[in-house]
């Protein structure tokens, strides 16, 4: 294509394009104002018709919008995501009002334990099992005795010496008094027995030691011992 020129009807350009393979064909270059783009058709010699297209073209300013949308628009990326708040405001409701936070519970104290009952019952010692009944103040303060049972858990027969037991008086001043001198249970005076008792298997014996208590001295608590056993009693 050498020269283009202006068709007869203004409206197109008109050239020739050489081709390799086929010499020399006209052309006619129609432009479309509106859309910014071209086409090519070949034009027939003699009767000045379009017979089929060349070619069809895009200005550089729809070549590049075409392009550019064709491009895929990058996704953004997910903003993160906000921090838990660890100190949360407390929240309201409209129909009660603004709601308090929770107080953190206070432990309560357990009440202290109890201090344990006084031993009423039997107690077993080496030979014996021992109980004691009672704690009698005399009259005249003079004298304190404690009446106590015997009993024989074994097989064969006890004999209660005075020294076989020994039973230790403590008065509310941690203040003691021991005595072994075994009597009869008699309630005033101290009475011996006539001979040694003898307490028969599974048999009891009732018998009481008694004390010269210090002025103004109350009994609080009776331990008995034999040997390295002892049972303690309060009062």
């Amino acid at each position: 294509m050498t020269v283009l020129k202006a068709s007869s009807d203004g409206r197109s350009l008109e050239g020739v394009l050489r081709n390799s393979g086929f010499g020399y064909r006209k052309f006619r270059l129609v432009l479309s104002p509106d859309k910014a783009d071209f086409d090519g058709v070949e034009i027939n010699a003699t009767t000045g018709e379009a017979c089929y297209s060349l070619f069809t073209g895009y200005s550089e300013e729809r070549r590049q919008a075409a392009h550019d949308s064709a491009e895929p628009t990058p996704t953004p990326a997910p903003a993160p995501a906000p921090a838990p708040d660890i100190n949360p405001e407390p929240t309201s409701d409209p129909q009660q009002g603004p709601v308090s936070p929770t107080p953190t519970p206070v432990p309560v104290p357990l009440p202290p334990a109890p201090a344990p009952a006084p031993t009423t019952g039997f107690q077993s010692l080496t030979k014996y099992d021992v109980r004691v009944d009672r704690v009698v103040v005399a009259r005249d303060a003079q004298r304190i005795d404690v009446f106590v049972t015997l009993k024989n858990p074994t097989s064969s027969p006890l004999y209660a010496t005075s020294g076989a037991l020994m039973v230790r008086l403590e008065d509310s001043d941690g203040v003691g008094k021991v005595n072994g001198q075994i009597l009869r249970p008699t309630p005033e005076g101290r009475t011996h027995f006539a001979s040694t008792p003898a307490i028969e298997p599974g048999g009891e014996l009732k018998a009481k030691y008694s004390f010269h208590p210090d002025a103004g001295a109350s009994p609080a608590r009776v331990t008995i011992s034999e040997g390295d056993k002892r049972a303690s009693f309060g009062v």
